[in-house]
């Protein structure tokens, strides 16, 4: 069943919406029996299957979109480097976003499309710098001005209330993505939501959720000239904070992962192409 206002459901034909945003969020079906919304209801007796997360993106144009992106960002003034990688398996963002459903994927909302908010980006690369060269003590990070130079950093720092030279945007496909359903199936629902002790007697529930696959990205950062000048404390000595970023970013992407569920394998990805 889909819920709207009997005007809104009169005028409209929900396979006609191609903004996958709009579909996936606005015009959910919800499972009468199960009392709850889902992406997908397997074939049952007398009734279809229900899939409401396919989707090809055939109206969105990738590169106008990237092009767009790339004057615009040009436009600021800053020295702009953008890296494409490539997911070598599949990618969660959003995956606990607020939703009707239980799980959610991190979606445009002009667009419809996938993609990596620059704050996600940010933290992967600030948290893998600080295991990498801090001995993933935060604390430690924050003494050194280089770190606080190029993340920025909070009153007891460093550089005190500190504003970072490098500029994170978000990550967009630069072609058609795949969206693919998974399941996550926690067999003991009472020990994680009661705190009862795990026995076998306990029902497995599968839990639905969205990832993207075979999609490659374009990353953008950039950081304004004045800022960008080298970092005389180490592990930063003599490296600007734009050319740090860009050499350690495919480490952090390769190694550490985007996104949740990164312990399990998801959210990995490759370099495939780097432009200046």
């Amino acid at each position: 069943m889909i819920y709207l206002p009997k005007d809104t459901f009169r005028n409209l034909n929900v396979k006609d919406i191609d903004n996958y945003y709009l579909k996936l969020y606005k015009v959910p079906y919800f499972d009468d029996k199960n009392k709850k919304f889902r992406f997908f209801v397997p074939k049952g007796k007398g009734q279809p299957e229900i899939d409401n997360y396919s989707t090809d993106f055939s109206t969105v144009d990738f590169e106008s979109l990237l092009k767009r992106i790339e004057s615009s960002l040009n436009s600021l003034g800053m020295f702009v480097r953008s890296m494409k990688f490539g997911t070598d398996w599949r990618l969660i963002v959003g995956l606990g976003g607020a939703s009707v459903y239980e799980t959610s994927m991190t979606l445009h909302h002009i667009y419809g499309i996938p993609y990596i908010p620059g704050s996600a980006v940010k933290g992967i690369l600030r948290s893998w710098t600080i295991l990498r060269f801090f001995e993933n003590e935060e604390n430690r990070a924050l003494d050194n001005c280089g770190f606080c130079q190029i993340f920025g950093s909070p009153l007891k720092s460093a550089l005190g209330d500190y504003k970072g030279a490098v500029r994170f945007f978000d990550a967009f496909p630069v072609q058609r993505p795949t969206v693919s359903l998974d399941i996550m199936n926690p067999h003991y629902g009472p020990y994680y939501s009661e705190g009862k002790a795990p026995t076998d007697d306990n029902d497995p529930k599968p839990i639905t959720f969205l990832t993207v696959k075979n999609t490659t990205f374009q990353f953008f950062v950039g950081v304004e000239a004045k800022k960008n000048q080298e970092i005389e404390t180490e592990p930063f000595g003599g490296r600007k904070p734009l050319d740090f970023v860009i050499e350690l970013l495919p480490e952090a992407l390769s190694w550490h992962g985007i996104g949740a569920k990164t312990a399990v394998g998801y959210g990995y990805m490759s370099q495939t192409e780097e432009r200046t």
